[in-house]
């Protein structure tokens, strides 16, 4: 069987006002199944530490149909795509209790070596522990360079706490989409309602760092997030939210 699938149950601590699952609990799903699946495979969290090595995301794409409701079981499912001699490529697909398909999502993963920091290539034993799935839930998308907005509008300032620290040592992946919300005036993050979202990972964030995030509104339909570091200004993540 070439895709991957579990029930997961949309909690309380999963919802927002509109008691709908958050965009970020919908990533966390999926960060989620993405774990299981490896370790099911054999190259998990566990098996992977053993030689100090880290599955590390650098793309999110994900369109939202229609958010789950609390307290409703959806079936998630994911799939390896495609590997090359860098990138892993893995995909997502989100039904609801009928069967229907609510959300989607592509994303691109490295093996890092976590103590040395580098991105590993791709070695023969990890390709053959994969079942190559070639189903593309965005027909013919490639993940290209998200582009910095010429000006920004508001900013929000924030110094690495402990909690947002994962195993790998630095700001886990789902952090960064709380990061780029807060920074959303309020009027923005009370109307519009998006649906799409693209997170490209530039740099990690590290423990005490403080970071500096910017917003634009690109025009009625669009808005950017850049975070950076705020001494030295190094692009940590830029997040493109669209409806």
């Amino acid at each position: 069987m070439s895709k991957f699938e579990r029930i997961f149950k949309v909690e309380y601590y999963d919802i927002g006002e509109d008691r709908k699952a958050t965009d970020k609990s919908i990533l966390k799903y999926l960060q989620k199944i993405a774990g299981m699946h490896s370790d099911e495979m054999g190259c998990g969290l566990e098996e992977l530490a053993k030689e100090n090595l880290g599955w590390i995301i650098t793309n999110w794409k994900l369109n939202v149909i229609n958010k789950p409701k609390y307290n409703e079981d959806i079936i998630v499912k994911t799939w390896v795509r495609k590997i090359d001699k860098l990138y892993y490529y893995r995909d997502f697909e989100i039904l609801n209790e009928q069967g229907e398909k609510i959300a989607i999502a592509t994303s691109r993963w490295i093996l890092m070596d976590v103590k040395n920091k580098t991105a590993k290539k791709v070695e023969d034993r990890f390709v053959r522990l994969h079942t190559i799935h070639e189903e593309e839930v965005f027909s013919n998308y490639k993940f290209t360079k998200i582009k910095e907005a010429e000006s920004y509008e508001n900013e929000f300032n924030y110094k690495v706490q402990r909690r947002d620290i994962d195993t790998n040592h630095h700001v886990n992946n789902l952090n960064y989409l709380d990061f780029a919300y807060e920074t959303l005036p309020e009027e923005v993050y009370n109307n519009k309602k998006f649906n799409n979202i693209e997170i490209s990972y530039k740099n990690e964030i590290k423990p005490n760092e403080e970071i500096v995030c910017k917003y634009s509104e690109i025009n009625d339909n669009e808005d950017i997030i850049v975070i950076k570091n705020k001494e030295t200004e190094i692009e940590n993540a830029i997040i493109k939210l669209y409806v």
